[in-house]
């Protein structure tokens, strides 16, 4: 990604990156973070498909910063992800924003609320997987 021009505009390099954020050391994926969080603070008229990858990639930093401590962007992550469009796509994204909001609160009854939630959706594998340590 270092050695691409505007790596950001680059569905296939973003794609790796969402997937790439469980191996990159910290250092090289807040810089990363940082360059991406920068470019897509508005994402009015995108297409849905880039905002899906941006969404993976901000839920992915946001486990990864559960399991490993916390990342200098999450708190941009999570704006990203409440910035999302108000549609169904999308309600999963929102509430693991949410989610990942009351554990840095430590808000336990948010957790186990957004958790419930979660499970009734058919989503209690994501969830366990979202926040507890690999």
């Amino acid at each position: 990604m270092l050695a691409v021009d505007k790596w950001t505009d680059n569905n296939n390099l973003l794609i790796l990156f969402a997937y790439g954020v469980f191996i990159l050391d910290s250092k090289h994926l807040d810089y990363f973070a940082k360059q991406l969080f920068e470019r897509y603070q508005r994402i009015d008229g995108m297409p849905i498909k880039k905002v899906e990858i941006l969404a993976i990639i901000a839920v992915n930093y946001l486990a990864n910063d559960l399991h490993k401590g916390r990342g200098s962007h999450s708190g941009e992550a999570v704006d990203f992800l409440y910035s999302l469009p108000a549609h169904p796509h999308f309600l999963l994204y929102k509430l693991l924003a949410k989610y990942y909001k009351a554990v840095a609160l430590e808000n336990v009854e948010q957790q186990k609320k957004i958790s419930r939630m979660l499970a009734e959706f058919g989503y209690r594998d994501l969830i366990v997987a979202f926040s507890t340590a690999p």
